[in-house]
Parts: structure tokens; sequence; C-alpha cells
């Protein structure tokens, strides 16, 4: 006759203890997964130094003559304003760092008539060109979340496309460079699309030329020279892209 022995009590506590842990082992599983997916969505969004930015460009001149002559002789009391126009934008940038970036910016050449001021008010408009505006620039950029504000600075370029006649006959502006200071926001939509908000102040220096009417109205026979200084101020708004 076989016998069947029970099992000891300290067998069966055993038996017990394992499988309560096997059972816990379970939720605390489940538990980490929710942990998981938070570490993760902590992550920083994936390095795109590539961008490019569209919008309109709203350009804001303030102008004046320097060492200008007339057949020789200065003209004193003499100036010109430019109103301002509104042209389509684009710029293109890589960042070296997720702050340091730099870039390129220009816009489709409008096109300017500058009228004469002071003792040139009689003469109306002075001449018409088509000019672009194009500038080199290396900003910083502050992380606030989803707000990036950047400053930044370098250099501007004025390229002339067409020259008209206005009071000036067969006037000659020339290209011209000079300083450009740069500020802004990037608003980020998700970790490629962006909406931004861009402000620059450039400084050029041209030198004119052509030929000045002694009065209003009269024949334009009298060589004229002179040097045009503008500050212009770029307000841009528009969407940008990252790579």
């Amino acid at each position: 006759m076989f016998m069947v022995r029970r099992p000891k009590a300290h067998s069966r506590l055993a038996v017990l203890l394992l499988m309560g842990s096997a059972s816990f082992d379970r939720p605390a599983q489940a538990a980490d997964v929710p942990a998981q997916m938070a570490i993760a969505s902590d992550a920083p969004a994936p390095f795109r130094p590539v961008f490019v930015r569209l919008g309109a460009t709203g350009a804001f001149f303030d102008q004046g003559l320097g060492g200008a002559s007339i057949a020789g002789q200065p003209v004193i009391g003499g100036g010109l304003k430019t109103g301002p126009v509104v042209t389509a934008a684009a710029e293109a940038g890589y960042f070296f760092t997720r702050q340091i970036a730099v870039s390129i910016s220009g816009g489709w050449p409008p096109k300017l008539a500058e009228k004469g001021t002071g003792v040139l008010a009689p003469f109306g408009t002075l001449a018409r060109e088509r000019v672009g505006a194009i500038t080199t620039t290396a900003h910083y950029h502050f992380d606030y979340g989803r707000l990036h504000p950047y400053l930044g600075g370098g250099l501007a370029y004025a390229v002339v496309f067409h020259n008209a006649p206005g009071a000036i006959a067969q006037p000659v502006l020339r290209d011209g460079v000079g300083g450009a200071v740069v500020g802004g926001v990037d608003v980020d939509l998700d970790d490629r699309w962006s909406l931004f908000v861009d402000i620059k102040d450039a400084w050029v220096a041209q030198r004119m030329s052509g030929l000045a009417a002694p009065v209003p109205g009269g024949p334009a026979v009298l060589p004229l020279k002179t040097r045009l200084h503008s500050d212009i101020v770029l307000v841009t708004g528009g969407i940008g892209y990252r790579f």
C-alpha cells in the first residue's frame, strides 16, 4: 500500500509566497508603462538645423542726402523721402547649435519713388528705382518653451535693379553696403512648423548721379552728384519650416 504524505507547513508557505510574488509582479509592470511614456514625452524635440521662412515685409525709410552738389555747387537745405512699401520676403538659414544660427534674407525688389524735401520739394519726384535689400545676419535664440526670441546683427546690401528718371534725368543709383541689427520671435506650432515676426534695422550708403534742372520744370542739364544715406526698417511676418 502506498502512503501519500501531506506537505509540511513550511512547504505550503513557500508555495503561497511564490504565487503571491508572481501576482504582484504583473501590476507593477503595468504601472511602469505610463511612467516610461511620461519620460519619453519629456524628451527634447529633434534637432533640425536647416530652416526656411516665407512672409510679407513692410519697408520704412528714413533718408538723407550727403555732399549733394549741382554743377559743383553744394545743395543746402534739400533732402528726399521715400514712402513705405510692402513686398514678399524669404529667408534661409542654418543652426550650428540650438541657440546660434546664421541666415540670409531678401525680398522681391519693390519700386521706390524718391520725392524732394526742403528746397528740393518743388521738383516733386526726383527719381524712381527698383531696389532689393539683402541681409546676412548671425543671431542668438532664447528658449522659452514654444517661444524663441532672438537677437543678432550682420551686413545689409542694397542692390539696384533699375533706375528711372523723375526731375533728375539719367539717374544712376549705385549698389550699397552697410550694417544691420535684427530681433524677433519664433512661435513653434510643432517640431517643424512655426510662425515668426522679424524686425531688421539696416543702414546703407549709396552714390547717386544724374542731370538736374536749375529750376522746377526746366531742362535737366546740370550734373548732379550726391550720396544717399538710408535707414531702413524691415518688419516681416510669416511662416517657417525646419528640416
